[in-house]
C-alpha cells in the first residue's frame, strides 16, 4: 500500500451539497452553452510548449502530487501560482468573470460547457510527447470531440462499499442498497443530485441522464421508500467508512480507496467495493488552457509534464489516470481491490454525465429537492 495515502487529504467530493449541485448547473448555463459545438477562430490558435511566463493554476486542492508541481519548477525555473477551488460552481464563476489562470481541471461537464462557450484554447496532440500514453476512449471523447481542447485528468466510478461482517449476500446491483433491511440506519447515499437521482433511474432500467418526468418521478418514489431504511446523505463517504458509521455506503469509488489507506488491516479486510450490473458511473475530470490564459506555452508545457508523471501521481491521489503507465501503476496500487480498477470496458458500456440542458437541470433540481427535503 502507498505510503503517501496514509496521511488524510480531504477529498475534493468533501465539499459537494445539494446547494453545491443547483449552483452548479446555474452557474453552468450561464456560460453559454450551445446545442452544438462551436469553437472561434481565437479559441483554435496554435500554442507553442515553451515558457512564456510563470503559471497560474486553478485546481482542487491536494488534487495533485505536490512532487510534481515541484519538479516542474525546478525543471523549467518558472513558479507555479496556485489558486483552489472547492466546488465547479466556483471555478466556473472565476472563468466568467475573466480570472486570467492559465491551466485548470474540470469536469468533463463543465469542459464540455466551457468549449461549447469558447472558453478554451485548442492545442496540437503532437506538442504532447507523452499523448500516446492516453488511452484511445479519450481520443475522442463526447464532451470534446477529438480532444481538441482538453486532456484527461483523473477518473473514478460510482458504486456500492460494505462492511462484509455486517452484510452479507451482496449482489453486484443497485438493489443492494433497498434489499437489506438488516443494515437499516446504516445505509449512506451520496448527497450528490447527479450521482443519487442517476443511480436510482438505472436501478429501474432508465437513462442515467434521463429528463423525462415520468421517469425521474418513478427514481424520486423509490429513492422516498428507501429513505427510512438510510442514516442520511454525506458529501463525505470517506470519512463516513472510515469511521465505522455506516455499513453500506453509496461511494466513489477514489474515496473508498483513501478510506481503505488509513484503514488498519484488521479493519480493512472486511471492507468490499462492488461497481453494479444496471449502470457503472464513470467519471472523470480533465486539464484545459482557458482562452484568457497569460502563458499558454507554460501551460502546455505542463499538461504535459502533469501526463509524462501520471503513475508517480496516482501513487499519490488514489485516483487512477487513463494513461497506460498510470493504470497498470495504478492496478497494483488496488491489487486488493480490483473492483476499483477503471477498465476500457467500463468506460465503453458504463454511463457519464451529461449536460442536462437548462429545462432538464431545472426539473432535476426540483425532483432532487423533494428527496433530500
Amino acid at each position: 500500500m502507498s505510503a503517501e495515502l496514509w496521511t488524510r487529504r480531504m477529498s475534493r467530493r468533501t465539499f459537494l451539497s445539494v446547494a453545491g449541485s443547483a449552483a452548479l448547473g446555474i452557474g453552468l448555463a450561464a456560460c453559454g452553452a450551445k446545442s452544438s459545438p462551436v469553437s472561434s477562430a481565437s479559441t483554435l490558435a496554435s500554442i507553442q510548449p515553451k515558457i512564456d511566463g510563470d503559471l497560474n493554476y486553478f485546481n482542487w486542492a491536494d488534487y495533485m502530487n505536490p512532487a510534481i508541481i515541484n519538479s516542474f519548477e525546478k525543471e523549467y525555473g518558472v513558479q507555479v501560482h496556485q489558486t483552489y477551488f472547492d466546488n465547479m460552481s466556483g471555478m466556473m464563476a472565476k472563468i466568467r468573470a475573466g480570472v486570467p489562470y492559465d491551466v485548470t481541471f474540470p469536469e468533463a461537464v463543465e469542459a464540455y460547457q466551457l468549449r461549447e462557450g469558447g472558453y478554451l484554447l485548442a492545442y496540437d496532440h503532437s506538442e504532447l510527447s507523452s499523448w500516446k500514453q492516453v488511452i484511445p476512449f479519450f481520443h475522442n471523447p463526447w464532451y470534446d470531440p477529438q480532444s481538441l481542447h482538453t486532456v484527461p485528468y483523473v477518473l473514478w466510478t460510482t458504486g456500492i462499499a460494505w462492511n462484509s461482517q455486517k452484510v452479507s449476500n451482496m449482489t453486484g446491483s443497485w438493489n443492494d442498497l433497498w434489499n437489506h433491511p438488516e443494515a437499516k440506519g446504516y445505509i449512506e447515499l451520496l448527497n450528490d443530485m447527479h450521482e443519487t437521482l442517476g443511480m436510482s433511474l438505472l436501478r429501474l432500467g432508465y437513462d442515467f441522464n434521463s429528463v423525462d418526468p415520468g421517469q425521474l418521478s418513478d427514481a424520486v418514489n423509490a429513492l422516498l421508500q428507501l429513505k427510512p431504511s438510510i442514516r442520511g446523505f454525506t458529501s463525505d463517504d470517506e470519512m463516513s467508512i472510515d469511521s465505522g458509521q455506516v455499513w453500506i455506503q453509496h461511494a466513489w469509488s477514489g474515496d473508498f480507496w483513501l478510506a481503505m489507506s488509513r484503514m488498519p488491516a484488521s479493519q480493512r479486510k472486511y471492507w468490499k467495493y462492488e461497481t453494479c450490473k444496471e449502470g457503472v458511473p464513470v467519471g472523470n475530470d480533465t486539464m484545459v488552457i482557458l482562452k484568457n490564459a497569460p502563458h499558454p506555452g507554460t501551460a502546455l508545457l505542463f499538461i504535459d509534464w502533469v501526463l509524462a508523471h501520471a503513475a508517480e501521481n496516482v501513487g499519490w491521489l488514489g485516483y487512477p489516470m487513463p494513461e497506460t503507465d498510470a493504470l497498470t501503476a495504478f492496478g497494483k496500487i488496488v491489487a486488493e481491490y480490483p473492483a476499483l480498477n477503471v477498465t476500457t470496458e467500463m468506460l465503453t458500456h458504463g454511463v457519464q454525465f451529461k449536460y442536462l440542458g437548462q429545462a432538464g437541470l431545472q426539473l432535476w433540481t426540483e425532483d432532487w429537492t423533494k428527496v433530500i427535503s
